[in-house]
């Protein structure tokens, strides 16, 4: 069969208003990607393309699921002599992670993590980590007193730290004690997905004469999606047979050639924090739980300084 009767047949299938609906749950990432093939004939320009498609994957049923899976994954790491601290978090506004990404780049030219296989969108582990892994490492400094420095990683004890607890890439690198799974919805208020806005002046343009705006048609994930994941670390104790349990403490050195550990970073529950106010005391919580508080605060995700990509975090146990 030629490729124009291909396109035709695809035309004819993709291009109704209504194939989402009949059809039920649809891998959005692959209907995305054949729309954009079939159905670019049918309109003026791509803006008019990237528009229709936004409302048609935002208004597509979605099936969730992902509790026993994580659940399972829980259980392996449980397993494998790791402790886990359970973590769910909700979006405050829309979020965007993943915008270099090649999933939904076409036709939107702004990409977005997405899971193929589970059709959900999701937040990766290494980005959570990095997050908190930079949060950590602003609260310790402040808890050492160190300032007047722009780059908090150029300290030693600070430098030291981080590394021992989150790992180092490269030749001589390490793995850390902490790492983070995916996160994945496990539930939502409205929608998984919001049509959304940027609006370039000056690309490619060389003074105000030349600037064009010209709005840009995304897919953002919504507000108030409620994200599960997973904080797994080596406990103090070691595990047997893997992690010496001297090298391997999740405490903080307060000082050089100090290892008295007198500033826990992880052990305790936030539970047992709260105070008859029902309000907790930074300078009581451990550093590491106080981290991930932080970074979800401040945002995981890109266009965080606009209000995008910021959580609640709402269990933590």
């Amino acid at each position: 069969m030629a490729e124009q009767d291909i396109r035709g047949k695809l035309s004819q299938l993709f291009c109704e208003q209504s194939f989402l609906t009949q059809l039920g749950e649809v891998n959005l990432l692959s209907f995305a990607s054949l729309y954009t093939y079939a159905c670019l004939d049918k309109y003026e320009n791509l803006g008019e393309l990237k528009r229709e498609l936004a409302n048609r994957l935002v208004t597509a049923r979605t099936q969730l699921g992902m509790d026993k899976v994580l659940e399972e994954v829980k259980k392996a790491l449980e397993s494998d002599g790791f402790h886990v601290k359970v973590l769910e978090f909700k979006s405050t506004w829309r979020s965007l992670v993943g915008t270099s990404e090649s999933s939904f780049s076409i036709p939107f030219e702004v990409g977005l993590f997405w899971d193929p296989v589970y059709n959900l969108p999701f937040i990766p582990g290494t980005s959570i980590k990095g997050a908190v892994r930079m949060a950590f490492a602003k609260l310790l400094a402040k808890r050492l007193n160190i300032e007047g420095t722009t780059n908090l990683l150029e300290d030693a004890r600070v430098s030291s730290e981080v590394t021992r607890i989150f790992g180092k890439g490269g030749e001589n690198g390490h793995a850390g004690l902490v790492g983070f799974v995916d996160a994945y919805p496990i539930k939502y208020d409205e929608r998984l997905l919001d049509p959304d806005v940027v609006t370039p002046h000056y690309q490619d343009a060389k003074n105000e004469l030349e600037a064009q705006p010209i709005p840009n048609v995304f897919i953002a994930m919504s507000r108030g999606i409620t994200f599960r994941t997973m904080l797994f670390y080596v406990p103090p104790e070691g595990i047997p047979g893997r992690r010496e349990s001297k090298k391997h403490t999740l405490k903080v050195v307060d000082n050089i050639g100090d290892n008295s550990g007198q500033a826990d970073v992880f052990r305790g529950n936030l539970a047992s924090q709260i105070k008859d106010t029902e309000r907790l005391d930074p300078d009581t919580i451990p550093l590491l739980d106080l981290s991930v508080l932080y970074a979800f605060a401040v945002g995981v995700g890109a266009k965080t300084s606009v209000g995008y990509s910021r959580f609640e975090v709402i269990k933590y146990e």
